[in-house]
């Protein structure tokens, strides 16, 4: 469980500036705020304030507040609680959202399933000789119990097939491998309306 850091409101305020007349308000918002995450200026768990706070910090309207904190929320990097204790808290980003984020991305773009394809074949073996010196023997085991179990339904089939890969990518404890190797299988990439066989 994230711990709670509860910073300074004078802190909080030195980090942040006024937008400017040539800025869209709530964009100069968010990019403090994502600038400030991501340089470390917060951590996950911590408080960054009230939307009354935040509206004082930036000198802006509520409706530009929240029009920020809804797309902070959406991308993953702010939480916002009810009650006495509540408040808007910077949140740890995780896998489904950043697939999510790419996904959107991908949607756009025509991704075959040669292009999917690709992506196993160059990093699989060089994932298999990585797992050939860290897999366990209850590994081995459910890699075997994955692949002999039987299937009728070609669904099944992929279902399987995605399973097993994603399984490898797991194995490697490497979040970066895991997000490279698990993306190819959203269903919504590989049944989007942009999608091509070859």
């Amino acid at each position: 469980m994230q711990s709670t850091r509860f910073l300074g409101k004078n802190k909080i305020s030195k980090m942040f500036t006024s937008a400017t007349k040539n800025e869209k308000i709530s964009d100069h918002i968010i990019r403090q705020i994502r600038n400030a995450i991501l340089c470390g200026d917060f951590k996950a768990g911590d408080r960054l304030g009230s939307e009354k706070e935040l509206m004082e910090d930036f000198g802006v309207s509520k409706a530009s507040v929240r029009e920020a904190l809804r797309v902070l929320e959406v991308m993953g990097l702010i939480e916002i609680r009810k009650g006495i204790s509540g408040g808007i808290f910077v949140a740890e980003v995780d896998m489904q959202t950043t697939l999510n984020s790419i996904t959107n991305f991908l949607h756009f773009k025509t991704v075959s399933i040669k292009d999917i394809t690709m992506v196993r074949y160059l990093l699989e073996p060089s994932l298999g000789l990585f797992l050939a010196s860290i897999v366990t023997k209850k590994d081995i085991k459910q890699l075997e119990k994955m692949i002999a179990r039987p299937t009728i339904d070609p669904k099944d089939e992929v279902s399987r097939e995605i399973s097993f890969h994603r399984y490898l990518a797991r194995l490697s404890q490497n979040p970066l491998l895991i997000l490279i190797m698990v993306l190819p299988t959203q269903n919504k990439i590989t049944s989007g309306s942009k999608l091509a066989r070859y």
